[in-house]
Protein backbone atom coordinates (compact mmCIF):
# COMPACT_ATOMS: atom_id res chain seq x y z
CA UNK A 1 0.00 0.00 0.00
CA UNK A 2 1.39 3.37 -1.14
CA UNK A 3 2.45 6.16 1.65
CA UNK A 4 0.67 8.60 -0.50
CA UNK A 5 -2.46 9.86 0.85
CA UNK A 6 -5.20 12.13 -0.45
CA UNK A 7 -8.23 13.05 1.73
CA UNK A 8 -10.91 15.15 0.54
CA UNK A 9 -13.90 16.92 2.54
CA UNK A 10 -16.23 19.25 1.23
CA UNK A 11 -18.40 21.34 3.90
CA UNK A 12 -21.15 23.52 3.21
CA UNK A 13 -22.03 26.76 5.56
CA UNK A 14 -25.13 29.25 5.41
CA UNK A 15 -22.27 31.69 6.10
CA UNK A 16 -21.15 34.44 3.30
CA UNK A 17 -18.08 33.00 1.58
CA UNK A 18 -16.45 36.43 3.03
CA UNK A 19 -16.78 35.18 6.78
CA UNK A 20 -15.74 32.01 5.31
CA UNK A 21 -12.68 33.27 3.89
CA UNK A 22 -11.62 35.60 6.56
CA UNK A 23 -11.75 32.82 9.17
CA UNK A 24 -9.65 30.46 7.06
CA UNK A 25 -7.07 32.92 5.96
CA UNK A 26 -6.72 34.03 10.09
CA UNK A 27 -4.26 31.02 10.34
CA UNK A 28 -3.12 32.19 13.41
CA UNK A 29 -6.45 32.57 15.66
CA UNK A 30 -7.20 28.62 14.11
CA UNK A 31 -6.41 27.65 17.46
CA UNK A 32 -8.87 29.32 18.79
CA UNK A 33 -12.10 27.27 16.76
CA UNK A 34 -10.45 24.54 16.10
CA UNK A 35 -9.76 21.82 18.91
CA UNK A 36 -6.61 19.93 16.95
CA UNK A 37 -4.68 22.70 16.78
CA UNK A 38 -2.37 23.53 19.42
CA UNK A 39 -0.56 26.22 18.13
CA UNK A 40 -0.03 28.48 14.96
CA UNK A 41 3.93 30.48 15.27
CA UNK A 42 4.58 32.78 11.83
CA UNK A 43 8.20 31.95 10.88
CA UNK A 44 8.01 34.46 7.70
CA UNK A 45 5.17 36.88 7.34
CA UNK A 46 3.95 36.76 3.35
CA UNK A 47 2.99 39.57 1.25
CA UNK A 48 0.03 41.53 2.32
CA UNK A 49 -2.39 38.98 1.21
CA UNK A 50 -0.51 36.45 2.74
CA UNK A 51 1.80 34.98 -0.47
CA UNK A 52 4.47 33.41 0.83
CA UNK A 53 3.98 33.20 4.79
CA UNK A 54 5.41 30.39 6.59
CA UNK A 55 3.99 29.21 9.79
CA UNK A 56 4.89 26.61 12.10
CA UNK A 57 1.26 24.55 13.02
CA UNK A 58 1.37 22.14 15.66
CA UNK A 59 -1.41 19.53 15.40
CA UNK A 60 -3.39 17.02 17.69
CA UNK A 61 -5.42 13.86 16.68
CA UNK A 62 -7.88 11.57 18.08
CA UNK A 63 -5.09 8.98 18.16
CA UNK A 64 -2.49 9.40 20.32
CA UNK A 65 -0.06 11.17 18.90
CA UNK A 66 0.44 14.58 17.25
CA UNK A 67 2.55 16.21 14.96
CA UNK A 68 4.05 19.87 14.25
CA UNK A 69 3.99 20.68 10.03
CA UNK A 70 6.32 23.84 8.41
CA UNK A 71 3.23 25.36 5.93
CA UNK A 72 4.12 27.66 3.40
CA UNK A 73 1.30 29.75 1.56
CA UNK A 74 1.83 29.10 -2.03
CA UNK A 75 -1.36 30.28 -3.57
CA UNK A 76 -3.75 32.62 -2.22
CA UNK A 77 -6.78 33.73 -4.91
CA UNK A 78 -9.25 35.87 -2.24
CA UNK A 79 -12.64 34.20 -1.97
CA UNK A 80 -11.61 31.42 -3.67
CA UNK A 81 -8.46 29.32 -2.87
CA UNK A 82 -5.74 29.39 -0.34
CA UNK A 83 -3.12 26.33 -0.45
CA UNK A 84 -0.11 25.52 1.42
CA UNK A 85 2.81 23.80 0.92
CA UNK A 86 4.09 21.61 4.24
CA UNK A 87 7.07 19.80 5.25
CA UNK A 88 7.65 17.81 8.54
CA UNK A 89 6.26 14.80 9.67
CA UNK A 90 3.77 14.67 6.60
CA UNK A 91 5.02 16.60 3.63
CA UNK A 92 2.27 17.98 0.86
CA UNK A 93 0.01 20.45 -0.39
CA UNK A 94 -3.43 21.54 1.21
CA UNK A 95 -6.06 23.45 -1.15
CA UNK A 96 -8.74 25.03 0.24
CA UNK A 97 -11.59 25.96 -1.99
CA UNK A 98 -14.69 28.29 -1.33
CA UNK A 99 -17.62 28.67 -3.97
CA UNK A 100 -21.03 30.90 -2.97
CA UNK A 101 -23.76 28.84 -2.75
CA UNK A 102 -26.84 31.23 -2.24
CA UNK A 103 -26.15 32.56 0.78
CA UNK A 104 -23.95 30.39 1.62
CA UNK A 105 -20.49 28.95 1.13
CA UNK A 106 -19.12 25.66 -0.22
CA UNK A 107 -16.02 24.62 1.20
CA UNK A 108 -13.84 21.83 0.05
CA UNK A 109 -10.03 20.67 1.48
CA UNK A 110 -7.75 19.13 -0.45
CA UNK A 111 -5.05 17.24 1.54
CA UNK A 112 -2.37 15.58 -0.70
CA UNK A 113 0.53 13.92 1.63
CA UNK A 114 2.92 11.97 2.23
CA UNK A 115 3.83 10.34 5.66
CA UNK A 116 7.68 10.55 6.40
CA UNK A 117 7.55 9.68 10.51
CA UNK A 118 9.32 6.25 10.21
CA UNK A 119 6.19 4.37 12.74
CA UNK A 120 4.00 6.29 10.02
CA UNK A 121 5.55 4.70 7.03
CA UNK A 122 5.74 0.87 8.26
CA UNK A 123 2.37 1.06 9.80
CA UNK A 124 0.99 2.95 6.86
CA UNK A 125 0.00 0.12 4.74
CA UNK A 126 -1.91 -1.59 7.76
CA UNK A 127 -3.18 1.58 9.31
CA UNK A 128 -3.98 3.54 6.40
CA UNK A 129 -8.29 3.14 7.37
CA UNK A 130 -7.02 4.08 10.77
CA UNK A 131 -5.45 7.27 9.59
CA UNK A 132 -8.40 8.38 6.98
CA UNK A 133 -10.88 7.92 10.33
CA UNK A 134 -8.45 10.36 12.16
CA UNK A 135 -8.48 12.62 9.83
CA UNK A 136 -12.07 12.68 9.10
CA UNK A 137 -12.09 13.32 13.14
CA UNK A 138 -9.93 16.03 12.84
CA UNK A 139 -11.73 17.76 9.72
CA UNK A 140 -14.97 17.35 11.46
CA UNK A 141 -14.36 18.89 14.42
CA UNK A 142 -12.62 21.71 12.79
CA UNK A 143 -15.55 21.98 10.85
CA UNK A 144 -18.13 22.36 14.10
CA UNK A 145 -15.24 25.10 15.65
CA UNK A 146 -15.19 26.89 12.32
CA UNK A 147 -19.69 26.93 12.82
CA UNK A 148 -19.22 27.87 16.03
CA UNK A 149 -17.07 30.64 15.25
CA UNK A 150 -19.22 31.91 12.29
CA UNK A 151 -22.26 31.50 14.45
CA UNK A 152 -20.27 34.07 16.72
CA UNK A 153 -19.66 36.56 14.31
CA UNK A 154 -21.80 37.80 11.50
CA UNK A 155 -23.89 35.37 9.90
CA UNK A 156 -25.92 32.10 11.35
CA UNK A 157 -24.84 28.53 10.71
CA UNK A 158 -27.04 26.13 10.03
CA UNK A 159 -26.34 23.46 7.82
CA UNK A 160 -22.49 22.28 7.66
CA UNK A 161 -22.34 19.03 5.48
CA UNK A 162 -19.42 17.30 5.75
CA UNK A 163 -18.45 14.85 2.77
CA UNK A 164 -15.94 11.97 4.28
CA UNK A 165 -15.45 8.48 2.73
CA UNK A 166 -16.75 6.11 5.27
CA UNK A 167 -14.15 5.01 7.85
CA UNK A 168 -13.58 1.64 8.83
CA UNK A 169 -16.41 0.97 10.88
CA UNK A 170 -19.20 2.07 7.93
CA UNK A 171 -20.85 5.14 9.96
CA UNK A 172 -19.97 8.37 8.84
CA UNK A 173 -21.91 11.35 8.17
CA UNK A 174 -24.30 12.27 5.36
CA UNK A 175 -22.39 12.89 1.77
CA UNK A 176 -22.39 15.46 0.15
CA UNK A 177 -21.62 16.60 -3.26
CA UNK A 178 -18.90 19.14 -4.02
CA UNK A 179 -20.42 21.02 -7.60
Amino acid sequence: MSRRFEYVTDWRFDAPIEAVWDALADVEAWPEWWPHVKEVSTLTPGRPDDLGALRRIRWGSRLPYGFTLEVKTITVEKHARLRGAATGALAGTGLWELRRDGAGTRLRYTWNLAVHTPWMRLAAPVMAPVFRWNHEGVMRDGMRGLERRLARGRAPVSDPTPAFDPPPSGVHPKKAAFR
